[in-house]
């Protein structure tokens, strides 16, 4: 095409400058290939003997390996779970990695309470949610948590008796006085912890109306009636 002009040498000389001109801009602009020189997490190198090598995630950032046995795992997606506290774990009470999760959080409280009471229950040969009476006792006591104890006063030919006094006495008749009551022809009521061993007394002054009893007994995490 550049035949049919006559400068056509001209343009010929200045498309052959603008291509050598093109080709060593070309060459500069091209980004030299480098090695990677070194890999690192966290701002430390990984690199060894031209060997990345990633560790697991320890103090420092790394690669998460779980182990169930401290209470995480991975789902197998990629993600990390946390592994709850079973009710085994809930009875023993020494587990520090699993957290309590709702479906054991019951038991974890009772065995908790029982531990803080002094009737760990780990050693209980009752399953797992089933709880011995020392350890209920126990944390009755420890939260002041009482049982009733009724006392009612009846006499031989069946009058009202009123004008006596009730004396609960711990353990037997010289034990020391827990709580009195004035006795006027209803029962009376005192609050008692479970566990306690009591001794019932009534006053007498009632001639042959009445032949002066006693009673004797433990509470045992249930509400006790005593008729004299």
């Amino acid at each position: 095409m550049l035949d049919n002009y006559p400068d056509n040498e001209i343009l010929g000389t200045v498309i052959d400058s603008i291509q050598g001109e093109l080709e060593k801009k070309a060459e500069k602009s091209e980004i030299p290939e480098v090695p990677v020189q070194d890999v690192q997490v966290n701002g430390t190198s990984v690199l060894h003997d031209g060997v990345a090598n990633v560790p697991i995630i320890s103090s420092t950032l790394g690669v998460a390996k779980a182990n169930p046995a401290f209470g995480i795992y991975p789902d197998g997606s990629g993600s990390l779970k946390i592994v709850g506290q079973n009710a085994n774990r809930a009875k023993i009470g020494t587990d520090t990695f699993h957290p309590v999760i709702s479906s054991t959080q019951h038991l974890a409280a009772f065995y908790g309470l029982a531990k803080a009471a002094g009737a760990d229950e780990k050693d209980s040969t009752l399953p797992v949610g089933q709880y011995t009476d020392t350890a209920k006792s126990a944390i009755k006591n420890m939260l002041g948590i009482t049982q009733t104890l009724t006392v009612t006063v009846l006499t031989q030919d069946n009058i009202t008796v009123t004008g006596q006094t009730v004396t609960i006495r711990a353990v037997d008749a010289i034990g020391p006085i827990f709580a009195t009551a004035a006795y006027e022809g209803q029962s009376v009521s005192f609050a008692v912890p479970s566990g306690f061993a009591y001794y019932i007394s009534v006053s007498d002054t009632l001639d042959y109306h009445f032949n002066p009893t006693t009673a004797s007994g433990i509470i045992t995490n249930t509400d006790v009636a005593v008729t004299l």
